[in-house]
């Protein structure tokens, strides 16, 4: 099927509000998809799939709809088969559906997944730096150091670390989502995904082999963020864009380069910190492959890249990113009626903060949310004429009756 066949988001909200007819595989019988106020199902909308929360047998999971046409069948079925083998925490499993919704003439496919609790790991530093609670960032640090060291026994690649793709609970417990760009051995190693670039070495961008340590990097980018964090949670403030934590590929090209302010701040903050700095930027100007694990660039720091091959930084590179797990409280989000399109629109941002806080960072990214069938685009051209005809004959009639209650006066 092309792009233009595959259904949209709302389309798939239409289909779930008739499971008994659209829904057509065996194990998705039973599902109970979550629904808001006026009874339309939940969603959460990316670039490349809706996802949706529903209880399937007493429990809580996630079914992920594709709308753009995936050659991930293969990649699921080799994930799922490999967790059997060797569970990992960190992964929650996921099931490949290859006919779970029927619409019109077509059957699509569909990722099943237990819904993971908590939050992403950018909502989580959001609210613990503006509380300034160094002791918590402090945590989530050292609990990320404990996955890092899980990751790299686990025989997978996830392919894309980023602050959205990374969940943890109340408790400090990690799991990641996203499985799109996993590797695992069985799977060709040239990738059809090279992750975040506000992550990535810059040569991963370069390239669309994966190799196994293919994570260290952005593992590491990761930890040296939290650890920079919770020694000045303001850092948070002065990087943190909504779509990194406080690095971006650019500072990652520009180590070299005087005005990549990042580099300069993180050698003031602390020893420690400044130790970090010095090693990540290091790992910036040596083959990714060469990079063993997390574990030992934070405790050899740059000896742990004594002999590796050594890169040169250039200023090439693609982008990705984007999250469809949760917004920033942890929920998905729903529907709700407004004068908008009966197609994608934009989420809203950050839920509303106390006068206290600070504004929330407007992200660059926008995310298709669906909206009611019957909901109307306030963007129509048709409709913004009327408007402003509407207004216009106000005024006049306005106008009119100041100017008779004048005159009678």
């Amino acid at each position: 099927m092309t792009s233009n066949s595959w259904p949209s988001a709302t389309v798939y909200v239409a289909a779930v509000q008739d499971p008994e007819r659209c829904v057509i595989a065996e194990e998705l019988k039973g599902a109970e998809f979550r629904s808001n106020m006026m009874g339309i199902p939940v969603v959460k909308s990316g670039q490349t799939a809706a996802v949706f929360p529903m209880t399937l047998n007493g429990q809580p999971q996630a079914l992920r709809l594709f709308t753009t046409p995936t050659q991930h069948a293969e990649r699921y079925r080799q994930l799922s088969s490999h967790l059997e083998r060797q569970p990992s925490e960190l992964f929650v499993g996921a099931k490949w559906i290859e006919e779970a919704i029927a619409y019109g003439q077509g059957r699509f496919p569909a990722v099943l997944m237990p819904w993971v609790p908590g939050k992403t790991l950018s909502s989580a530093l959001d609210d613990a730096t503006e509380d300034r609670d160094v002791e918590r960032i402090g945590a989530l640090a050292e609990g990320w150091l404990n996955a890092c060291d899980q990751l790299a026994v686990s025989g997978v690649v996830h392919g894309d670390i980023q602050h959205g793709n990374v969940m943890v609970d109340e408790d400090g417990t990690f799991a990641l989502i996203d499985y799109d760009g996993v590797w695992v051995e069985g799977l060709p190693v040239s990738m059809l995904e090279v992750g975040h670039p506000n992550y990535q070495h810059p040569a991963r961008l370069e390239s669309d082999e994966v190799s196994l340590t293919a994570d260290v990097f952005p593992a590491f980018v990761t930890y040296v963020s939290l650890k920079a964090l919770a020694a000045e949670p303001k850092l948070w403030d002065e990087f943190h864009s909504g779509e990194n934590l406080i690095f971006s590929s650019e500072d990652f090209v520009g180590v070299d380069r005087a005005e990549r302010t990042i580099w300069s701040r993180l050698r003031d903050v602390d020893d420690e910190v400044a130790t970090l700095a010095t090693t990540l930027i290091a790992a910036c100007r040596v083959k990714p492959d060469s990079i063993d694990s997390v574990r030992a660039l934070v405790e050899e720091g740059v000896g742990a890249l004594e002999g590796a091959e050594k890169y040169i930084v250039d200023r090439s590179g693609r982008a990705t990113g984007g999250s469809w797990w949760a917004d920033d409280d942890g929920e998905p989000s729903t529907p709700q009626p407004s004068p908008v399109a009966s197609g994608p629109a934009s989420i809203p941002g950050p839920r509303p903060q106390q006068a206290t806080r600070r504004q929330p960072i407007q992200r660059p990214v926008s995310v298709p949310e669906v909206q009611p069938p019957s909901a109307v685009r306030s963007s129509d051209p048709k409709l913004r004429a009327l408007a402003i005809v509407s207004f216009l004959v106000g005024l006049i009639v306005m106008g009119v009756a100041i100017f008779l209650l004048v005159s009678g006066g």
